[in-house]
C-alpha cells in the first residue's frame, strides 16, 4: 500500500520521469523474478534434505541396539556425515541466493534515482515542473525505494513459504491419492496353515536406484514364532510396512491367509512408542475405545505390568499423559504389549519389542509371546537380541 501511495504520487508530480524509473527497474524485476524461483527451488531441496535426515535420524536413535549389536557404528556414522553434509551444502544454497537480493536491489535502484535525478536537471525546463515539485519527487522516489527494497526482501521470504507450502500440498495429495490402497489387501481362504507368503517380492522407494527389498520368497506360517533380523538399513521395517499395507510391492506378490482359529486381524506394536491421554483399558482395546476390565487385566498380567500398576495404584481405569512421568521407559513397552495380550489375533508383528526390558521381563514376555503361538497365532518380531532370536523358531535374516 505504502509502494502504491507513493508511486501515484510520483506519476501526479511528474509521468515521464516516473515511466523512466519503472523502465530503468524492468531488468530488477526480472532478475528479481529468476532469483525468487532459485530461492523457492533450493528451499525445496533442503526441506527434502532436512525431512530426510530426520527421519533417518529417528530410525537409528530408535535401533540404536540394533547397530550397536551388529557393530555397524561406523557406517552409520559415516551416512550421518554425507547427509549431513547434503543438508549443509543446500542450505548454503538457498542462504548465497538469498542474500544476493538486497545487494542487487539496492544498487539497482540507486543507479535508476541517479539517472532519474540526472535527466531531471538536465531537462528540468521540458519537464514544466519546479524545483520545490522536484525536491517533493526526489523525496518520494527515497521513499519508495526503501518500500521496494522491503517488498523484494518479502519476496524471498514468501519463496521459501510457496516452496514449504507445495511440500505440504503435495503430501496431502498424496496421502489423498493412497489412502485407498493402504491395507488395499484382505485375507484370503485358508492355505495349509499358511498366514503370509511373500512370492518373488521385490520393494524400490521413489527416487531410489536400487530395491530395498529383492526377489523375496518367504512364508509365514500360524503356530510358529519367528525373527527377522540383520543390520540397520536393510529393509526389516519395509518388510513389516509391506506386511502391514502400507506399503504396496513394486513387483511380486504378498498373500494373507486367514486363520481357523483366531480373529483374523493384525496386531503391530511399532518401535517407537508413545503416550496417550486414554485409559489403560482403552489403550489395550484401541481402536475401540469400549473395553472389557476384565480381558485388560488378564492382557497388563500376561505383559508382566499387573503388579507394577497395583503398587503404584494404577488401574485400567487410569488416564494416562504423554510422557507419563509414572510410568518407566520398559513399564510403557510392557503396557504397549499387553495390547498384543488383549487383541488375540491371528497375525501379531512386533519391531523390536523388548528393546527397552531387562532380561527377566523379556525372558517372561517372549514366554507369553509363546503361549499365543501355541493357540494359534503366528508371531513376527523384528529383532536383533540373541535371546528373542533364539526363541523363535525360524529367524529370517536379511
Amino acid at each position: 500500500i505504502q509502494s502504491m501511495f507513493l508511486l501515484l504520487a510520483l506519476i501526479i508530480i511528474s509521468t515521464k520521469l516516473t515511466l523512466i524509473f519503472i523502465f530503468l527497474l524492468m531488468p530488477l524485476a526480472y532478475l528479481l523474478s529468476r532469483i525468487a524461483k532459485k530461492i523457492k527451488k533450493r528451499s525445496r531441496h533442503e526441506f527434502d534434505s532436512q525431512n530426510f535426515l530426520a527421519d533417518w535420524t529417528q530410525q537409528r536413535i530408535s535401533g540404536a541396539e540394533t547397530i550397536k549389536h551388529y557393530g555397524s557404528e561406523i557406517d552409520e556414522t559415516n551416512r550421518m556425515r554425507s547427509f549431513s553434509s547434503d543438508l549443509l551444502k543446500n542450505q548454503m544454497k538457498t542462504a548465497k541466493t538469498t542474500a544476493r537480493t538486497a545487494p542487487m536491489t539496492e544498487a539497482i535502484s540507486i543507479i535508476a534515482v541517479a539517472i532519474v535525478f540526472y535527466y531531471a536537471n538536465r531537462f528540468k525546463l521540458e519537464l514544466g515542473v519546479s524545483s520545490s515539485s522536484l525536491m517533493s519527487y526526489f523525496a518520494c522516489l527515497a521513499f519508495l525505494s526503501q518500500a521496494l527494497n522491503k517488498l523484494f526482501k518479502y519476496t524471498n521470504i514468501s519463496s521459501r513459504g510457496k516452496a514449504a507450502l507445495e511440500k505440504i500440498w503435495s503430501t496431502k495429495e498424496y496421502l489423498s491419492n493412497h489412502t485407498k490402497n493402504i491395507l488395499s489387501y484382505k485375507f484370503k481362504p485358508s492355505k495349509e496353515n499358511i498366514a503370509i507368503e511373500l512370492s518373488n517380492l521385490s520393494f524400490k522407494y521413489k527416487n531410489s536406484e536400487a530395491n530395498t527389498l529383492e526377489n523375496l520368497n518367504l512364508k509365514f506360517e500360524y503356530g510358529k514364532m519367528y525373527a527377522i533380523s540383520g543390520p540397520s538399513g536393510r529393509g526389516k521395517s519395509t518388510l513389516v510396512n509391506l506386511m502391514l499395507g502400507c506399503l504396496t510391492p513394486s513387483d511380486g506378490e504378498l498373500s494373507v491367509f486367514q486363520s481357523s482359529r483366531k480373529a483374523n486381524k493384525i496386531t503391530y506394536m511399532p518401535q517407537i512408542l508413545e503416550g496417550s491421554y486414554l485409559q489403560i483399558g482403552q489403550i489395550l482395546s484401541y481402536p475401540e475405545l469400549e473395553y472389557d476390565p476384565h480381558k485388560a487385566k488378564k492382557a497388563l498380567e500376561s505383559a508382566n505390568i499387573w503388579k507394577s500398576l497395583e503398587a503404584k495404584k494404577i488401574g485400567v481405569q487410569h488416564r494416562l499423559g504423554f510422557g507419563d512421568t509414572n510410568l518407566s521407559g520398559g513399564e510403557w513397552q510392557r503396557l504397549n504389549l499387553a495390547r498384543i495380550f488383549y487383541h488375540d489375533s491371528a497375525i501379531i508383528i512386533t519391531d523390536e519389542s523388548t528393546s527397552a526390558l531387562d532380561k527377566e521381563n523379556e525372558n517372561e514376555i517372549i514366554q507369553e509371546l509363546k503361549q499365543l503361538v501355541k493357540s494359534g497365532s503366528c508371531v513376527i518380531n523384528v529383532a536383533h537380541r540373541p535371546s528373542v532370536i533364539a526363541a523363535s523358531d525360524i529367524n529370517y535374516e536379511l
